[in-house]
């Protein structure tokens, strides 16, 4: 997100404009405010400043009435896909917001414009714009070849990537589902890469056949006589991850002893290594995944269902490729090409009846 975005202001009302914008700036908006009074002049400034908001005045030429400011919406949409729109109405003109609203615009509100909930509604549309920037460049590095290993043309993985890059602007916990070899690994590490946390630890750990204690050791680490075998004083997963993401894989096979103290992390960000009675503090991202139908594992007393209800605060789910064949040649295109690159196959292309 820029420090100091654009916000451009367009309303034929120069001295009402001027005032509210000097009231925006006394409740602490910190952008860069630009003012433009004609059709002309708000087209050059947008594209001269790329603001992230725009606060158009839908009536801005007597003549055409609210026309004029319905056709100069449209050309801002046109010119940016991440530009938010707030539009100013007339006194009991709900209609023309709802109309705005249909075309495009983020939000309306009526003039004379309440300064603090017009501040909100700016705050808000910068974050919305910068989210949107975010997913365009996405969009961008998908069609160069493949995001981190995702590769596909159809809708489905189109929608995927679109999911991976909101989840990535957020910290809340992500559960990842879908079956066998869908890629539930590599979407978790493509939002991990795409977050803050980038620099920071990805750690994956899968608990598959593993004891209560064995779990609750890779987890929080023990220290020396913790248990028979606990030979020296070992951290854990959670310390590795701290500042970073943890994706715990099959999370319906962690113990439900482990869960009970997972819970507790993810409510107090603080927990004990295993015969400790100090407390650590620790912070990540949590990302989950499974390849079963966590309701039902809840429902069999599988999965906790206070746990399940905290990890799932945002969910993707990926469709098995059987269901969008669209992306087989591109997947297998990319496939070969890594496998020639590495001289480890001299196959070239596949025929039709192969695909």
């Amino acid at each position: 997100m820029k420090l100091h975005p654009n916000i451009l202001f367009v309303d034929d009302d120069e001295e009402s404009l001027l005032s509210l914008i000097r009231t925006l700036k006394a409740l602490g908006l910190e952008c860069h405010l630009h003012a433009a009074f004609t059709k002309e002049s708000a087209l050059k400034l947008f594209q001269e400043s790329e603001p992230s908001v725009v606060v158009l005045d839908l009536h801005l030429d007597k003549t055409s009435g609210v026309e004029s400011g319905f056709a100069l919406l449209r050309q801002f949409l046109d010119l940016s896909k991440a530009c938010r729109i707030i539009v100013l109405t007339g006194h009991a003109s709900v209609e023309h917001g709802v109309r705005a609203l249909a075309l495009g615009a983020a939000n309306f509100i009526e003039k004379p414009a309440n300064a603090q909930h017009l501040a909100a509604l700016i705050r808000d549309g910068i974050a919305q714009s910068a989210l949107r920037n975010e997913l365009e460049t996405y969009r961008k590095k998908s069609l160069e070849g493949s995001s981190f290993g995702i590769v596909g043309v159809s809708e489905a993985t189109r929608q995927l990537m679109e999911e991976i890059a909101y989840a990535s602007q957020s910290n809340l916990p992500l559960l990842i589902t879908g079956e066998t070899g869908t890629g539930k690994g590599l979407c978790a590490f493509s939002v991990h890469s795409l977050s803050k946390r980038s620099k920071e630890n990805f750690v994956r750990y899968q608990p598959t056949f593993l004891t209560p204690d064995l779990v609750n050791s890779e987890l929080f680490g023990h220290i020396k006589g913790a248990f028979t075998g606990a030979t020296e004083t070992r951290r854990g997963l959670i310390t590795d991850a701290c500042r970073g993401t943890l994706f715990l894989d099959e999370i319906d096979e962690l113990p439900i002893e482990t869960q009970v103290s997972l819970l507790g992390v993810l409510q107090d960000k603080k927990f004990r290594p295993v015969g400790s009675n100090q407390e650590q503090e620790t912070e990540f991202r949590l990302i989950t995944a499974s390849n079963q139908n966590l309701a039902e594992c809840v429902e069999a007393g599988k999965l906790r269902r206070d746990l399940y209800h905290r990890i799932a605060h945002l969910h993707i789910n990926i469709s098995p490729l059987r269901t969008r064949k669209d992306d087989i040649p591109p997947l297998v295109s990319h496939i070969l090409s890594q496998l020639f690159s590495k001289e480890e196959l001299n196959v070239v292309q596949v025929s039709d009846d192969a695909m």
